[in-house]
């Protein structure tokens, strides 16, 4: 039943993703995921080596600040 939902989502104009939840049943999420056929035609993220973590990102905190 999900993968049938995701495939007619899919189809529907302005939707642009779905979020699965299987409690207690996280294992099933990738298979589904991928009989959905929802990532077909996709490419990952290439890993950037210069590219900083969001915490790398960010200011450090100010002591003097928190008190």
């Amino acid at each position: 039943i999900c993968i049938e939902l995701i495939q007619r989502l899919r189809e529907i104009g302005g939707v642009c993703g779905v979020h699965v939840m299987a409690y207690r049943q996280e294992e099933f999420v990738s298979e589904i995921i991928t009989s959905s056929g929802v990532l077909q035609g996709r490419r990952g993220r290439a890993l950037n080596p210069n590219r900083r973590s969001n915490a790398q990102n960010r200011p450090p905190i100010d002591e003097e600040a928190r008190t």
